[in-house]
């Protein structure tokens, strides 16, 4: 349920009285009397603090990112206390230094015994102060906005864990062998929210204005389990193994979690339309900053873009490029939204600030949708993404199959889950698309020649689920099967796409090596002699012949490529294909094997006298293209 908050503002209007300035007059000659006017002096600029000016950030990002220098390099948080900044160092104990100022100066600065991290759920940090649990005295501490000690609350000994603390600094949360128990801290009375018992037990921390308790335990089978409580009565909202990381500010929430090889940006109010963020850039890092605001990072080369989200119209309002960025942490906003403050993991003893004022951008996007599910997907842009299809099928010679279709022909020993994500199919259409561009022109039909239609049909599905009993994989990234006479690969979609595709196109090229030319005969003769494969996968799995895969010794990729011959012969195949693989061929075995699958492979696709070396030759050490010298 949505809460009304009401927000009281006060207006304050300072008077003041303008004084005339002093006339100053020329003394005259009978003066004999020094003049006592003190001279006129120039106004004093800002205070220096731990800004450094004309820093080569800041001149590279003509002035919208500013450096600021921590002398003893012990930093661990930036939290905003209204106009002013709390500092955090820690080094066995932990420094609270007051921030304010254009340059940020420190002011007030405290050393406390303990350890502590705005991570920390214990840890919350307003205007009027900071309140955080110090395990050394076993107790909540209180400070006010000039970093006073004003009060402190010795939590039960029989506590487990840390304690989380409410927003509004009222109530302390905290797991006993029982269960979990909430303290008033204004009446002292402790009562019980919820039984539990599990081995392993802990509370994360709040959501929703204090209204959501986040709450490990271990199930059944030792896994953590994350519960999603109502502080009100404890009862469970949600739980999950693998919970969506969650940012709530208000009712307002952000979380991103999982659907399919699909990271998602999610967004809303728990009474709204669920929304997603779809940024700039395929591999960002989403850092919700209040409500309906987003900062995403996204590398690019030797530096990174930062990228500012007004999440209400979906629009990005600025964007600035920083050279030699790191990854980024600790991101905070400002109270007025001119400011953002970060710190740089790949920066030593300093942190940063985005005036976005010297940032802004005039960008039409629409980065936002709705949610899009199976039941109601993107019909609109799955048949933008088919249209694509289409033309990958013209140019290369294949048929691929998306959405429902990519389901209408499967094996008997896997079942297909569809994919219906339509940035999932942008991204790896492209993926395809490239990789489809690397074999020379006409392969595909030659590999499919002896098939009824003459194509390859390539099926992207988003799951591939197997069974022991069929003496199948439990899943698989990819497979090659047959159906008739035709040929079909079907890949799972996501991360390794590319290689899994190359792998189930050996088995294809398997086909009609073995029909054309005899290289692969002997095979077997190119392992060591006290080798033999399993030809079981199953059996596979247990397989533990880790000399085969050292050094000089190298005769197989992995331990799956000792399954069977063909498996062999497609692990080689797809780890030529890639980049920076030249370790795994340095061994005299794994140079005859690859040697032996270029030479199949000329033959049998009519590519003797092909000019340059195939993708699959590059790691070969003696060259397969034909001498063409005078």
């Amino acid at each position: 349920m949505r809460r009304c908050i009401v927000l009281l503002l006060c207006l304050i209007l300072l008077a003041g009285c303008a004084q005339q300035p002093p006339i100053e007059t020329a003394p005259t000659e009978e003066s004999t009397v020094p003049s006592t006017e003190p001279a006129p002096t120039e106004p004093a600029g800002p205070e220096p603090g731990l800004y450094e000016p004309d820093s080569e950030t800041e001149r590279d990002t003509q002035g919208a990112i500013r450096q600021y220098r921590v002398e003893n390099g012990c930093f661990s948080g930036l939290a905003s206390m209204g106009e002013r900044l709390l500092l955090l160092s820690t080094d066995g104990t932990t420094t609270l230094t007051l921030l304010e100022g254009e340059n940020l100066t420190p002011r007030q600065s405290v050393d406390l015994e303990c350890v502590i991290y705005l991570s920390d759920a214990s840890v919350q940090v307003g205007e009027n102060g900071i309140g955080y649990y110090d395990d050394r005295r076993g107790a909540m501490v209180f400070l006010d906005e000039n970093l006073q000690e004003t009060a402190s609350f010795a939590l039960p000994e029989d506590m487990e864990g840390f304690p989380v603390l409410s927003p509004d600094w009222k109530r302390v949360y905290y797991c006993v062998q029982s269960g979990i128990r909430v303290l008033d801290l204004q009446t002292g009375i402790s009562r019980l929210l919820k039984e539990a018992s599990y081995e392993y037990q802990y509370v994360l921390g709040l959501d929703c204005d204090g209204s959501i308790l986040r709450f490990c335990g271990s199930g059944d089978d030792g896994a953590l389990v994350t519960f999603y409580l109502s502080t009100r009565d404890g009862e469970t909202l949600y739980s999950a193994e693998k919970a969506p990381t969650l940012k709530t500010f208000g009712d307002w929430y952000f979380a991103t979690t999982w659907d399919g090889s699909m990271e998602l940006y999610v967004f809303g109010t728990g009474d709204g339309t669920e929304k997603c963020l779809y940024p700039v850039g395929d591999e960002g890092v989403v850092m919700p900053l209040a409500e309906n605001i987003c900062m995403v990072q996204t590398m690019e080369d030797s530096g990174c873009s930062l990228n500012y989200y007004d999440l209400v119209s979906g629009r990005r309002t600025a964007c600035v490029y920083v050279p030699d960025c790191g990854a980024l942490w600790n991101c905070i906003l400002d109270p007025e939204h001119e400011t953002v403050y970060y710190w740089d993991f790949s920066s030593d003893g300093v942190f940063y600030s985005w005036d976005l004022s010297k940032s802004k951008i005039r960008d039409a996007n629409n980065y936002t949708d709705i949610r899009y599910t199976l039941d109601n997907p993107d019909i609109q842009g799955l048949a933008e993404c088919q249209r694509w299809a289409e033309q990958l099928e013209q140019t290369y010679g294949v048929d691929i199959r998306i959405w429902e279709e990519a389901l209408q022909t499967q094996p008997f020993d896997y079942v297909f889950t569809v994919e219906y994500q339509v940035p999932a199919y942008q991204r790896d259409l492209a993926v395809l698309e490239e990789a489809l561009s690397r074999f020379p022109e006409g392969f595909f039909q030659m590999a499919a020649e002896s098939t009824g239609s003459g194509e390859l049909h390539i099926c992207l599905v988003r799951l591939l689920q197997g069974s022991a009993e069929l003496g199948s994989l439990e899943t698989a990234g990819a497979i090659q099967f047959w159906d008739g006479n035709e040929a079909y690969i079907s890949l799972t979609m996501g991360a390794g796409l590319e290689q899994n595709f190359y792998h189930e196109m050996c088995h294809v090229m398997d086909t009609r090596v073995l029909g054309n030319c005899v290289l692969y005969d002997d095979w077997e003769s190119l392992n060591p002699e006290d080798f033999y494969y399993d030809y079981d996968y199953i059996t596979n799995q247990d397989r533990e012949d880790y000399a085969y895969l050292e050094g000089e010794n190298r005769a197989f990729i992995d331990m799956y490529s000792m399954s069977f011959p063909k498996e062999d012969r497609a692990r080689i195949l797809e780890y030529a294909m890639m980049p920076d693989n030249e370790g795994y061929f340095t061994s005299e075995i794994m140079q005859r094997k690859l040697r032996q699958i270029g030479l199949a492979i000329r033959e049998a696709f009519e590519l003797e006298d092909y000019p340059e070396a195939l993708p699959w030759e590059q790691y070969l050490l003696e060259p397969l293209t034909p001498d063409t010298e005078a």
